[in-house]
């Protein structure tokens, strides 16, 4: 029994009534109660604000006393309406608290306010049927508090103590941030050891890949699977399960998923991922319109309602997944100066609630150069994922990771999946993909597979040795390399991207033991 608990017993057992109301604001749960109330009703003209730390009192009384709370003994609306509803305001009041009493009781719901009261209900109440006798004329109320007091604060250990809890609402002075010169002198003293091991138990939301309250960027061809990819590490975060093999290091929070491009094709996405997961995933929320980043004032009435979210949800925002860079600015994503003020507008998102921005953002024409647009976005990253595809394989790459090692690539298949039970408006069956870590069978074969220029290449070189007719079946290296750079897949790049590409390839066609070089010579294996 608790020692909330035991108090009461003690004080029914002495007075044989139920102490005033006021009492319960001891109650472990009164201050979970107290914030969900507040959340709940903040809005509501029928319930006058200087009632609702009543209704959390009224409803801490009014389901714990009794041997298990009178929800526990079925009783009706009108038997719990006598002990919630105040004379002012009864009506509404006790409908909304009788509803929230009963969401209280019931394991079906999984708020996570409520959860947390449930618990601490159930381990608080009073296995005393003399507890029904309420006797309204009981006025001890300032020694009744006092009791519930000391026995509450001298039960509570000094490092789980709580502040002694207001009865009236308060509203407190935001805290001024410090002067400028002030935080940076506090940077210039920093303790080397404190330091390091501050970076040492930084947090990470996936292990040693995508750090929290960070900026990031994942990004490939059209086509290759990044917006799968992104929704999976999304969908995996706010359900905490792994993404793949790597760990999900971070406690329930939401995942706000910013679809610049339209949020119906990600909807049903999420409904596939959900499927084939067998994980309900409320926590990640999709958001279907653009936002600017490029537009601080937008971003800040953004920032404000994701802050709302995270209010009325009890839950932290974790991650903002972008989707796509292009779509989500008003300037030019060339432009240093616009990519700037973008990346601006993402820290301002991670300072106010703590939250990793990724970024979704297409490669150049030269896939191997890297993202598109203005070398500021990469410059300003704190992990950088490629994602590249080879048949139904997408292979996520680390391509920066700041201040820890790159991981080994992750190679994903895309399974198609059917939605159960959903059909268009023509009666096709709605279908998406979903990744999955790929088997060490598929990762052998989608590495047999040539990357489409080094089928370009592989391709120049058959055609050339066929053309020569040497003897010994080879060709030259010198014919073989214009012949690359006339090739109508080739010939629209720059002359140094043309230079990478051949000697890239060229050197992957021989480590895969494809063809063999000596000299200007170059034969099939």
């Amino acid at each position: 029994m608790s020692q909330f608990s035991e108090t009461l017993r003690q004080y029914v057992e002495r007075h044989h009534s139920v102490p005033p109301a006021k009492c319960y604001a001891f109650h472990p749960a009164y201050s979970v109660v107290a914030d969900f109330i507040t959340i709940d009703w903040v809005h509501d003209d029928e319930i006058a604000e200087s009632l609702q730390l009543e209704a959390s009192e009224g409803l801490l009384r009014g389901i714990t006393q009794g041997d298990e709370g009178l929800l526990y003994l079925g009783a009706t609306a009108d038997e719990l309406a006598e002990l919630l509803a105040p004379e002012a305001g009864a009506a509404p009041m006790c409908r909304g608290l009788y509803a929230l009493a009963q969401q209280l009781i019931s394991d079906e719901c999984d708020d996570p306010l409520l959860t947390k009261a449930r618990a601490l209900i159930r381990d608080t109440y009073l296995p005393n049927d003399s507890a029904l006798a309420i006797d309204p004329a009981d006025t001890d109320t300032e020694e009744t508090a006092a009791m519930f007091e000391n026995a509450f604060y001298s039960s509570t250990a000094p490092e789980q103590a709580k502040p002694k809890p207001e009865l009236k609402v308060v509203e407190r002075p935001k805290q001024q941030p410090k002067p400028k010169h002030e935080q940076w002198l506090e940077m210039l003293m920093a303790d080397d050891d404190a330091e390091l091991d501050r970076i040492a138990s930084t947090p990470w939301l996936l292990d040693n890949l995508v750090p929290a309250a960070s900026f990031g960027m994942v990004f490939g061809p059209s086509g290759a699977g990044k917006s799968f990819v992104a929704l999976d590490m999304a969908a995996s975060i706010a359900t905490g399960t792994n993404w793949q093999h790597v760990e999900v290091d971070a406690g329930p929070g939401i995942v706000v998923y910013i679809a610049a491009e339209g949020g119906n094709g990600l909807r049903v996405r999420k409904a596939a991922w959900e499927q084939v997961r067998g994980i309900n995933a409320p926590n990640m929320v999709i958001f279907p319109k653009a936002i600017a980043f490029d537009d601080h004032r937008e971003v800040s009435i953004f920032q404000q309602t994701l802050a709302e979210l995270s209010r009325r949800k009890g839950l932290p925002i974790h991650m903002v997944v972008v989707d796509t860079l292009n779509r989500s600015m008003v300037g030019e994503e060339n432009s240093a100066t616009d990519t700037a003020a973008f990346v601006k507008g993402t820290e301002m998102m991670t300072h106010a609630l703590g939250a990793s921005v990724l970024v979704v953002h297409h490669s150049g024409k030269d896939a191997d150069k890297g993202a598109r647009g203005s070398s500021a976005l990469r410059a300003a990253c704190d992990f950088e994922l490629s994602v590249t595809k080879n048949g139904l394989q997408a292979t996520v790459k680390t391509t920066k990771a700041k201040d820890v090692e790159a991981g080994a690539p992750v190679i994903c298949t895309l399974d198609s999946v059917t939605l159960n039970g959903r059909v268009d408006h023509k009666g096709r069956p709605l279908t998406s993909l979903v990744p999955r870590l790929a088997s060490f069978g598929e990762q052998m074969a989608a590495s047999l597979k040539l990357a489409p220029r080094e089928a370009v290449l592989f391709e120049v070189i058959e055609s050339m040795i066929e053309a020569e007719g040497s003897p010994d079946g080879s060709c030259a290296y010198s014919a073989v390399r214009d012949a690359f750079k006339a090739h109508p897949d080739i010939a629209s790049l720059k002359s140094d991207s043309i230079r990478q590409a051949f000697s890239r390839n060229l050197s992957s066609l021989c480590d895969r033991g494809k063809i063999n070089r000596n000299g200007d010579s170059i034969t099939m294996m």
